[in-house]
């Protein structure tokens, strides 16, 4: 069925196997017309393989129907490199589109350390922790928030606490996580 195919193209994007993915969204393409689920993940793929104007056409489409606040997700995290204050924009719409998914907040959460908004940057994490608790993105970003902003303590405690790997650039110090003593 086509879901789970579109499944499957899910898995192989997360799998970073962007090449196979396009194939079958092609194949999907084929099959069921352009939805626009299928142009949203052929703009994924896209993005990933940095085809941008391509990417940056599809996601625009998409911006006003069902899928808008994944191509917003999707166009601010295309835009971030060269145009954060544009893609600020575009990520605290998907946000306020979809307030309950982690990824898009830890996602702006880390535009606004990268801006230097610090206090809303903190906002933006700590609700993605509290909402996937499971996922160690938010947690790194946080402690990653704390080394920027010059608070060595805090980050100290956030990357204990959450066994966040020392996976930082090397200039931010980050310590390893240790297991308590038994």
């Amino acid at each position: 069925t086509e879901e789970v195919h579109t499944e499957l193209v899910r898995q192989m994007i997360a799998q970073r196997k962007f090449y196979a993915a396009r194939a079958h969204l092609d194949a999907l393409a084929l099959e069921y017309g352009e939805t626009p689920e299928i142009l949203l993940l052929q703009a994924d793929c896209m993005r990933h393989l940095g085809e941008v104007p391509q990417a940056r056409a599809i996601y625009q489409a998409l911006l006003d129907g069902p899928y808008g606040a994944e191509a917003a997700h999707g166009m601010g995290l295309l835009l971030a490199g060269d145009h954060l204050d544009i893609a600020l924009g575009y990520l605290e719409r998907a946000v306020n589109l979809r307030p309950t998914q982690a990824t898009t907040r830890n996602d702006l959460g880390y535009a606004m350390i990268l801006a230097g908004q610090y206090g809303n940057a903190f906002r933006q994490l700590a609700t993605a922790m509290e909402l996937a608790p499971a996922d160690q993105r938010a947690p790194r970003n946080i402690s990653l928030l704390h080394y920027a902003a010059r608070n060595r303590e805090p980050a100290d405690s956030v990357s204990f606490h959450h066994c966040v790997p020392s996976s930082h650039p090397p200039v931010l110090h980050a310590p390893t996580c240790h297991p308590p003593p038994s």
